[in-house]
C-alpha cells in the first residue's frame, strides 16, 4: 500500500497527463477497498481517486450497477 500511495501522492493521472485506461484501472483498487474498508483511507488514495469516480462515465456505471446515486 505504501508503493501505491507514493505513486498516486499528489498525482492526478498516473501514467500521462490526462485519462487513460490505467487511471481507470489503478484506482478501482482503492476505491473498493476503501468503499469497503479492506484498504486504509489514506489522504493520497482519496484524493487520487475522488476525480475519477466523479467523471460522468464512473457515475453512469455506478448507477447502473446499484452502487450509486
Amino acid at each position: 500500500m505504501d508503493t501505491l500511495e507514493k505513486a498516486v501522492a499528489c498525482k492526478r493521472y498516473i501514467a500521462a497527463d490526462h485519462f487513460t485506461a490505467a487511471d481507470l484501472f489503478v484506482s478501482s483498487f482503492p476505491n473498493f477497498g476503501m468503499m469497503f474498508n479492506v484498504i486504509e483511507k489514506r489522504p493520497a488514495f482519496k484524493n487520487y481517486v475522488r476525480p475519477h469516480v466523479e467523471r460522468p462515465a464512473s457515475r453512469k456505471v455506478m448507477k447502473q450497477s446499484g452502487m450509486g446515486g
